[in-house]
């Protein structure tokens, strides 16, 4: 069981093809909200590349225990959007029924 301070959002992607030799463009919604738990890891203004900074953002997200599979998520903490990441690690911690996501 979590704490909720947010929700995330999957990016789902439906497959183009062709209808009638016309290719059809694919498309990306994004799902329904899911509650969840956000943790900032790490969040500075530090990044700096071609003279430009940027902020540097790692986030870690807990959902209660569910079929999981995203590439791609929304972050939204206390009602304000945060951002569109990559995931880069999706942990099941199968003892408290949680799956941690790193973003």
């Amino acid at each position: 069981m979590i704490i909720e301070n947010g929700v995330i959002h999957i990016k789902l992607k439906a497959h183009g093809g062709l209808v009638d030799g016309n290719p059809i463009k694919p498309s990306e919604n994004w799902s329904k909200p899911i509650p969840c738990f956000i943790s900032a890891v790490k969040h500075n203004n530090r990044g700096v590349s071609n003279g430009n900074t940027f902020t540097e953002a790692s986030y870690e997200v807990s959902v209660n225990d569910q079929p999981f599979e995203a590439d791609t998520i929304k972050l939204v903490l206390k009602g304000k959007e945060i951002g569109n990441f990559s995931i880069q690690s999706i942990e099941h911690l199968d003892v408290v029924c949680v799956i941690k996501i790193t973003v």
